[in-house]
């Protein structure tokens, strides 16, 4: 009696254990590689985003909005297959922009641009209608990248009555990428409530962002065959 009891117990806990462990090791996709030879980057989009590479991103971006990520299940049907991530309603979001020709400013007439002056035109833009502006913290990982932690309210004057106007408390995770001639700049944005936490994602954007120039490519391309 006692040895048939050990042996259904036994089989219990073999049976038991795989099932725990399928549990725990779910099969993801991996991230999609993403190349705008015309933009100049390559990124890979993560697991579960999608991407929107128009040069109409109407955002609050100081430069030109050059493409939007968002996630797939927040994302609308866009033409020819793609998506929609301007017109949907969005919880989270990661906005690339890009500063071109920047040595053709005034400020950078008499000195080379830097990641600096990047974070110093980001500053500039967003004075205009938000307040209690600070960083939390600022990384340089070499001269070309740096990484910014900012918080800031944003004011929307909302329509002509008083009482329509709003203030949100955000916190803002970027990183600015100048071109080795430094006279191109990139912007990767995101930004979220302050109480909320940034996605894992956006720092698989940094860690996978790459600036290419045209032809790079098919260059690499050719060389595989």
């Amino acid at each position: 009696m006692i040895a048939a009891l050990a042996i259904v117990l036994l089989s219990s806990v073999t049976i038991a254990v795989p099932f725990a462990a399928v549990a725990q090791q779910p099969l993801t996709p991996a991230s999609e590689l993403y190349i705008s030879e015309e933009d100049g980057f390559s990124v890979q989009i993560p697991q579960g985003w999608v991407i929107e590479d128009h040069d109409i991103v109407p955002l609050a971006l100081n430069g030109e909005g050059i493409a939007l990520m968002c996630l797939e299940n927040e994302a609308l049907p866009g033409l020819g297959g793609e998506y929609n991530c301007q017109a949907a309603t969005l919880t989270d979001a990661i906005y690339i922009s890009r500063h071109p020709d920047l040595q053709s400013l005034p400020e950078f007439e008499d000195t080379a641009p830097t990641t600096n002056d990047l974070l110093a035109l980001w500053i500039q833009y967003l004075q205009n209608n938000t307040s209690n502006l600070q960083i939390v913290n600022n990384t340089d990982f070499d001269e070309f990248t740096k990484i910014v932690n900012m918080t800031y309210t944003t004011h929307d004057e909302g329509s002509i009555l008083p009482f329509d106007e709003t203030s949100n408390d955000v916190k803002t995770r970027l990183m600015f990428v100048l071109s080795q001639d430094r006279n191109t700049g990139y912007q990767i944005v995101n930004t979220v409530g302050i109480n909320n936490q940034t996605s894992p994602a956006v720092q698989e954007v940094f860690d996978s962002f790459e600036l290419i120039e045209e032809g790079e490519t098919e260059g690499e391309e050719e060389d595989e065959e």
